[in-house]
């Protein structure tokens, strides 16, 4: 089952005469139809972590719910009455589990195991070789990372608000905006690697000035509101944002399955924009 973000994550050419139905009544309808079938209700969702709460406590004959769908840093679990809500770690850093025990419905979740040390077959030596090509690679410096954001999680939000300010200012456009979930937090040390970018953003979003449509060029907060019910937080700059807006700086995500307008490549990655705040051009 998907929620409308994660339909509106589709490309809208791929999406185009499809519909949602609401989540919570679809779930309904299909525990009425076969309530009388199945001994347990176990729920795979790409809704989100949060969203997934909500269906747990909307529908309760359900024992568990798989949580999916990214950009949500919560993994369970989590108990909403009966029901278990769990979600295996992201980027293939984990999985979760869950078993049926006298006393109902547990979950858990886990790491998978570090298998640099494990004993391959000589037939996997070229795959052991790619490996370590692969781990080489992402360990390579992108640059020294400045103070505010050494040795500590990274602050998501605290980052994409620096960003939006200075993409507004260096780029000149009328007001930038972007999705929170554009990014994920890490901890970070010393030094950025291309490991670490990865992590921080794995959606290889570029920036594009996309235009606004007449309906939300003086209703700002209708624009929020469009973009919000369908990417989830925002950062904006300025912030509020004005009225009269004719375009804003944006990612080709945002642009692409949430305003479905032309848009011109502003010649910059969300990733380089982000190397550059954190390291503030520093490769040594």
């Amino acid at each position: 089952m998907i929620g409308l973000q994660a339909f509106n994550s589709i490309p809208a050419g791929q999406r185009a005469a499809h519909r949602v139905t609401d989540p919570v009544q679809a779930l309904r309808e299909l525990i009425l139809a076969h309530h009388h079938e199945v001994d347990s209700w176990v729920l795979l969702s790409h809704s989100g972590f949060e969203q997934d709460l909500q269906l747990a406590e909307a529908c309760p004959c359900l024992d568990v719910v798989f949580a999916g769908h990214c950009h949500s840093e919560h993994t369970g679990p989590e108990r909403v009455g009966g029901t278990i809500v769990i979600k295996g770690q992201e980027l293939a850093v984990g999985y979760a589990v869950a078993n049926r025990s006298p006393e109902g419905w547990v979950g858990r979740t886990a790491r998978f195991p570090d298998t640099s040390e494990s004993v391959l077959p000589t037939e996997l030596d070229s795959v052991r070789e790619q490996i370590a090509s692969i781990d080489a690679q992402l360990a390579e410096p992108l640059g020294r990372l400045v103070a505010p954001y050494r040795n500590k999680p990274l602050d998501r939000h605290a980052l994409l608000h620096e960003l939006a300010d200075r993409l507004r200012s260096g780029l000149g456009s009328e007001a930038v905006v972007l999705n929170e979930t554009a990014v994920r937090t890490t901890l970070l040390g010393e030094v950025l690697t291309n490991g670490d970018l990865l992590v921080i953003e794995p959606f290889d979003n570029k920036l594009v000035e996309a235009q606004v449509a007449p309906a939300f060029r003086n209703d700002p907060a209708a624009l929020l509101t469009h973009l919000t019910e369908r990417a989830g937080l925002l950062i904006t700059s300025p912030d509020p944002l004005p009225g009269g807006l004719t375009s804003v700086l944006t990612t080709d995500y945002l642009a692409d399955t949430c305003l479905g307008s032309r848009a011109h490549p502003a010649g910059l990655s969300l990733g380089s924009a982000i190397t550059s705040i954190l390291t503030n051009g520093d490769d040594r």
